[in-house]
């Protein structure tokens, strides 16, 4: 049985300042030192961000997500990756959302299990409006919109955030 698993780390955002922090924390935890690319964060001003694949044992990506998260101005995404016959795991954080974690298949989809669709759906009981946003809570949806113009920015750099629009 292989108790090794594989990974990245995307760091959407971090302040210059935490950068070696950062760099000191992965590689204390999968024993290591990776390599950091760091990059101007053309959405957030003055942030940076990077993405390094990691190689670790099973259960890494839960505590990269653990470590990292709660820092300040620090936006993130750890995958780890499905091992044979099982599913991986993703975790997604922002300041304004917190911590949100999910099984994934090796597809990258998020799997929500028999037992959890049920209490989603007795939850919201009869109220249609509060199945769709159950739902799309369970499977990461805010997560995903506050981190798509990060997400973006890493290959269109021409990408800004404008505030207060709309």
């Amino acid at each position: 049985m292989n108790n090794r698993a594989t990974g990245v780390l995307v760091v959407h955002s971090a302040p210059r300042a935490l950068c070696s922090h950062i760099e000191w924390a992965l590689n204390a935890l999968v024993g290591v030192p990776l390599k950091f690319r760091w990059r101007d964060q053309p959405v957030s001003r003055d942030c940076v961000r990077a993405e390094v694949f990691w190689d670790a044992p099973t259960g890494s990506g839960a505590r990269i997500a653990s470590e990292l998260r709660g820092w300040v101005d620090t936006r993130f995404e750890v995958t780890e990756d499905p091992s044979y016959g099982g599913l991986g795991n993703r975790f997604s954080y922002t300041p304004t959302l917190g911590l949100f974690g999910a099984e994934i298949d090796a597809a990258g989809n998020t799997m929500l299990t028999e037992a959890r669709i049920g209490s989603l759906l007795t939850d919201a009981g009869n109220d249609v409006s509060s199945v769709r946003d159950l739902f799309d809570r369970a499977l990461g949806g805010p997560w995903d919109r506050e981190l798509e113009p990060y997400r973006a920015a890493i290959y269109d750099p021409s990408i800004r955030l404008l505030h207060g629009a709309g």
